[in-house]
């Protein structure tokens, strides 16, 4: 059964029952936990993040946080207390970390998962749906959303050590493409739609150039998750290196299309981008071309757009609803 515990105060701010496991403490200084005041069977863990910019947490850090309260509970704890500081942007992020634990590892329904979170609505902020200062915004609760419309789907499973790779994303392989410098390739939906970063840099010297991922690597690498057709999207016209470059991939045995992300076309390139998710035998891999002019303004134009892309498929094909869509796009990240 599901309850409040009450602990008292920290630090003047209370503590939240988020489930008969969970418990979310916002404190001053969340590093300072007196053990001897826990209730027996009780253990604490510290919620802290490094960067203050406001983004949803990712996949992997949801599912870090899943190993750790597992490792926990094998200690013979029956209730964690997740402490993190006061300020509002760590405990929204806390709240996402706690409500997908409460998914995937408790099996709590949307419903009770969405009343609890609510006892933190006066500390939650939203996030922004992309990079771009005109993007709309979505909430914790659509993060969770997210999540639990993944696991209806069958996308993610952490209770399963071996999944099917053809229907679940693999948290390994996830963790190892995560990194930089593997490359960030993230499956979006298993077997249909994969996103990675470009690999054709502008205005980057052949230095800086030589020390990146080329062509060839994301070629070998899509090919091993079974895709056959790269998308290359594009605000403004591709560069003559960026051609080279997509018909290097194509000479490895990927089929190539280019289609403009520009405002003007945006309804054109979504229905295009259905249409071969839904034609195409393997994944659909999507990317988004730097500006020609290594224009930090462009970029971020064309990373919004992609997302718009993703946001729509979620959307048309998957039964996500316009808020919730994007919260999965960057929780992946």
């Amino acid at each position: 059964a599901l309850h409040s515990c009450c602990l008292g105060k920290a630090d003047g701010l209370g503590t939240v029952g988020m489930s008969a496991v969970l418990s979310i403490a916002p404190a001053q200084d969340p590093w300072l936990t007196d053990l001897d005041e826990l209730p027996r069977g009780w253990a604490a863990l510290v919620s802290s993040f490094e960067s203050r910019e406001l983004v949803p947490c990712t996949l992997g850090q949801i599912f870090w946080f899943h190993k750790l309260v597992q490792e926990t509970k094998r200690l013979d704890f029956e209730h964690i207390l997740v402490k993190t500081d006061a300020e509002h942007a760590s405990i929204s992020l806390t709240a996402v970390l706690v409500g997908a634990s409460m998914i995937m590892d408790e099996g709590q329904d949307l419903e009770m998962v969405q009343k609890r979170t609510q006892q933190l609505s006066q500390w939650l902020l939203p996030f922004r749906e992309s990079s771009s200062t005109e993007s709309g915004i979505f909430t914790v609760i659509d993060c969770l959303k997210s999540v639990m419309l993944a696991k209806t789907h069958g996308w993610i499973d952490f209770s399963c050590p071996n999944v099917d790779i053809d229907k679940c994303i693999d948290m390994q392989e996830y963790l190892h493409y995560d990194r930089e410098a593997n490359g960030r390739i993230h499956v979006v939906v298993p077997s249909k739609l994969i996103v990675f970063d470009a690999p054709f840099p502008a205005a980057l010297s052949a230095e800086q150039t030589a020390s990146m991922l080329d062509e060839d690597y994301y070629a070998d690498v899509l090919l091993d998750f079974g895709a056959c057709l790269v998308v290359a999207c594009h605000v403004s016209a591709p560069s003559p290196a960026h051609t080279d470059s997509l018909a290097r991939m194509r000479r490895a045995g990927l089929d190539v299309e280019l289609l403009s992300a520009a405002p003007d076309a945006s309804l054109h390139t979504a229905d295009r981008l259905l249409s071969l998710l839904r034609l195409c035998p393997g994944p659909v891999a999507l990317c988004a071309l730097p500006s020609p002019a290594a224009d930090p303004a462009g970029d971020a134009e064309g990373d919004a757009a992609l997302e718009r892309l993703v946001t729509w498929a979620l959307v048309r094909l998957y039964s996500f609803t316009a808020p919730d869509a994007p919260a999965w796009t960057r929780l992946l990240p």
